[in-house]
């Protein structure tokens, strides 16, 4: 098919698509019923939480709020609305003057390696499938599109399609290939949107059918990321030259690891709505005398910030009360004890690490609160340390800092903390500490990770580098790694390791903690006794236990102006 027979086939196709498209009785694109849907939604659920606050007299701060540094409580008065749960956002979305696609495109463009461009080939991104429970029909909630296709066409949220994108002289055409719903699709699901609606939405060229993908390429190949995900997306049917290729996944992760000035103020809007949801959530904890559990917290968490426009949570929200704080990832509510009372005798300390996201653009906010406000002396002690070396990591951080700098300040200031409370053996230093690796054994994760359209947004391969000790050091328990595109910055050897100057344009957590894990203790102590565990006091470190974890995190950025700004405290 030559490229004029083509194009005129994409022509009839998207006015049958527009006249035949099923869309419902409103004759509205079906994101604009899902809207309304939405909406719906949300009023039963405002007005099943005012019930239990008549039932239980909730009482959360009233209009906006940040939670208070470092998650001590705040007294100070509040404004906005009267009693219950806020109806309405108290914050004010940033302005837009446009989608962001165009720039994301043209920098994309830019980035792109010189093989591919020389191929005269086109880039292929599936936007993946809806995932479904084991042997069932029902899908998976909060289904997202990926990353890389929310960054070249904006909140497209259509399953089993595929975008092609062709290099021009400034940016990036996209065409969207969807596949064709059956009856039960279209009556179970809804019609998909016409094609001059996702054109005009999306920046497309053209919308077409899957099956036209062999047509329009004529012989150019299609280079991506996953030749088994391509081929998902595209069916046996047709023969098209797949290129997989390292280097054009390494373009998307550089031209998303700086941030546009409009990125820039989705995020900075994304963390302002969950540091307003986590002062809900915390008024909750430390003065409500009636039961408090971690499920309705979370549910409380994700309502307050749906209100502001936050559709999805950036990840699920955990709660984590008690020992369950030193759970990394707790996963709220698989527990039958997340809906147990949360006690304030004996101290209760409650880790909440949520956020949402706002136009795909993510948050990342933890603050450690205490049950009814009561902590114990050791409870004190260690928020004491936390939050000074998170308070010192965040004002230094900025424009030109190396963060293996970050890194090694957060450290040392966390393990002076931990001699200082007796937790490690007399006579050795924070120094002699760093460099065997034995924060580990309080602190097993990373200082603090890239934010943009996923929480754990990428790190370019070119800031990756090797893990500061030798793996051979640790049990191979721990051997586990994460993706080779996602680092944090750590001196754990477990997971690889970064290096670079900060950037204008920069987005990224610091959230340094302490835990107290006896699983992972016993698994130091029995496999390499002689190792990272001969440091420990471990009668020190088990009197501890009852604290669980404390993990203090922010989001925090550098302006395109080179200004910093901590966005989940504005």
């Amino acid at each position: 098919m030559s490229r004029a027979t083509s194009s005129s086939a994409a022509t009839t196709l998207e006015k049958t698509m527009d006249e035949k498209t099923v869309l419902l009785p409103t004759d509205r694109p079906v994101a604009t019923f899902r809207k309304h849907l939405s909406t719906k939604l949300a009023l039963i659920a405002i007005a099943f939480f005012a019930l239990v606050a008549t039932v239980t007299q909730l009482r959360p701060p009233h209009g906006p709020h940040r939670p208070p540094r470092h998650g001590h409580p705040h007294h100070g008065p509040h404004h906005g609305h009267s009693k219950g749960i806020p109806t309405s956002c108290a914050l004010t979305p940033p302005f837009s003057d446009g989608p962001l696609y165009p720039a994301n495109r043209a920098r994309l463009r830019s980035l792109l390696p010189k093989a591919f461009l020389e191929a005269n080939a086109t880039i292929a991104l599936p936007t993946g499938s809806r995932a479904h429970r084991d042997d069932s029909d029902m899908e998976v909630a909060a289904w997202r599109t990926s990353a890389n296709v929310l960054y070249v066409l904006g909140e497209l949220y259509i399953s089993d399609a595929l975008v092609i994108l062709e290099p021009t002289n400034g940016g990036l055409n996209a065409t969207l290939f969807l596949k064709r719903q059956d009856q039960r699709e279209t009556v179970f699901e809804g019609g998909v949107a016409g094609a001059k609606y996702l054109k005009r939405t999306f920046g497309l060229e053209s919308v077409r059918f899957v099956e036209e993908l062999e047509g329009f390429l004529e012989g150019r190949a299609a280079w991506t990321f996953s030749k088994e995900e391509l081929a998902r997306a595209i069916g046996s049917d047709q023969t098209v030259e797949v290129v997989e290729s390292e280097d054009v996944r390494q373009a998307f992760h550089e031209s998303r690891f700086v941030k546009s000035q409009g990125e820039l103020d989705k995020l900075a809007y994304a963390s302002q709505v969950a540091a307003w949801a986590h002062g809900i959530v915390e008024r909750e904890i430390e003065t409500q005398k009636d039961d408090v559990n971690a499920i309705t917290l979370a549910s409380l968490f994700a309502h307050v910030s749906s209100i502001c426009g936050s559709r999805l949570q950036a990840y699920p929200a955990i709660v984590g009360a008690g020992t369950h704080a030193s759970v990394l990832h707790y996963r709220t509510g698989e527990s039958p004890l997340d809906y147990h009372r949360i006690p304030s005798h004996p101290p209760t300390a409650v880790l909440v690490d949520a956020a949402g996201e706002y136009d795909g653009y993510a948050s990342d906010l933890t603050r450690t609160y205490a049950r009814r406000g009561r902590r114990s002396d050791d409870m004190k002690s260690v928020h004491r340390v936390v939050e000074k070396a998170q308070r010192a990591t965040v004002e230094a951080y900025g424009e030109g800092v190396d963060v293996r700098t970050l890194e090694k300040l957060s450290a040392t200031l966390l393990l002076e903390g931990l001699i200082d409370l007796g937790l490690f053996v007399k006579g050795v230093g924070a120094e002699e500490l760093f460099e065997a690796g034995a924060l580990y054994i309080f602190m097993p994760h990373g200082l603090g990770h890239p934010v943009g359209l996923d929480v754990h947004d990428p790190t370019p391969a070119k800031y990756i580098i090797p893990p500061s000790l030798s793996i051979s050091s640790i049990p191979s328990v721990f051997n586990a790694r994460l993706p080779s595109h996602f680092s944090t910055f750590s001196s754990s050897p477990l997971a690889p390791s970064t290096n670079y100057t900060v950037p204008r344009g920069h987005v990224m957590t610091i959230e340094p903690g302490v835990y107290f894990i006896p699983a992972l203790w016993d698994m130091l102590r029995s496999e390499q006794p002689d190792g990272i565990a001969r440091f420990v006091d471990w009668d020190v470190a088990e009197r501890f236990i009852p604290v669980g974890g404390v993990r203090i995190e922010d989001v925090v950025m550098v302006g395109l102006d080179g200004k910093v700004r901590v966005v989940t405290q504005e």
